[in-house]
């Protein structure tokens, strides 16, 4: 189990909602929406104290599933300064039940209903020979250095953009790619080899394997969270660039080949979108990584 704490003094009195446990105010958390089966699963709780906060607080039982604990919350407690914030992290992974749930923290009244997948072993499946009725099967998850989000595929639309995405995302190919252009008010943009070790006026450049005819549908609206393949001027030059929107863009519609959509993470997709860094092309080439650091192919459970 991985568990970071960091404490801070307050500078303001604490508000105390109701309810809460004894000790704590401004209990929030953060998860992710979608877990595999098997892997970490990466959690965040924050509070203000008010007064001697119990220790169970500190372990993943300050956490629940349908509404049980994950472990056992004793009636210790431990002294701290009033109006001090904390945040504590943990990996949940082993201690979360078999299929989805909806997951809660003690004192937030915010309730997250988790979507478990099970992941495609890389090489396990040729995405490339798949019919547009297997393809549709499958979602991929990105986990970020600012969280994860979660992706169905439109094989209807463009099975070749989806039989591409499905490969690169099992095959690896993204992990370590940065988004390196930006905006809250257009899209987030990835997939360029390049952002791993080139210099950034680089960026921008790098492909993937292979090449992908245009698979333009002037009936898929660019809108928030569509998942949409970058190219260069000419139509048939998408490869492993890809963006997501964040707004609205119906001059992209029919000239870009949508080909899916994120169903769970749009808060991960708008925390990248306002990263701090300098213009670059109509939007922002952020100062600090947006990684991307881990793609599964999904299943459903």
């Amino acid at each position: 189990m991985l568990t970071t704490i960091l404490l801070s003094a307050a500078l303001a009195s604490p508000v105390h909602p109701a309810p809460t446990p004894a000790g704590v105010t401004e209990v929030s958390y953060s998860a992710p929406a979608a877990r595999v089966a098997g892997e970490s699963f990466v959690v965040e709780q924050t509070f203000t104290s008010d007064g001697p906060v119990e220790l169970w607080r500190f372990t993943p039982a300050a956490f629940e599933a349908d509404g049980k604990p994950l472990g056992e919350r004793g009636d210790k407690t431990v002294d701290m300064p009033k109006g001090s914030k904390v945040t504590v992290s943990f990996d949940l992974g082993a201690e979360l039940p078999d299929g989805s749930f909806q997951l809660g923290c003690a004192g937030s009244e915010t309730k997250t209903d988790v979507a478990t997948y099970k992941a495609v072993a890389r090489g396990a499946v040729n995405f490339l020979d798949l019919s547009p009725e297997e393809l549709a099967k499958y979602k991929v998850l990105f986990v970020t250095n600012q969280g994860s989000f979660t992706m169905e595929m439109w094989p209807q639309y463009a099975p070749n953009h989806v039989r591409n995405f499905l490969d690169l995302s099992n095959t690896g190919f993204y992990e370590g790619i940065l988004f390196h252009r930006v905006s809250p008010t257009f899209m987030i943009q990835g997939g360029d080899p390049n952002t791993k070790d080139k210099p950034k006026e680089m960026w921008g450049q790098g492909g993937g394997p292979r090449k992908l005819p245009a698979e333009f549908n002037a009936e898929v609206n660019h809108v928030p969270g569509v998942l949409s393949m970058a190219r260069s001027q000419s139509p048939d030059s998408a490869s492993s660039q890809f963006f997501v929107m964040t707004a609205n863009a119906t001059h992209l519609d029919g000239q870009y080949s949508a080909f899916g959509k994120v169903t769970e993470g749009m808060t991960t997709i708008m925390k990248i979108a306002n990263a701090k860094g300098q213009p670059y092309a109509g939007a922002t080439m952020p100062d600090e990584p947006q990684r991307i650091e881990h793609t599964y192919v999904l299943l459903p459970e």
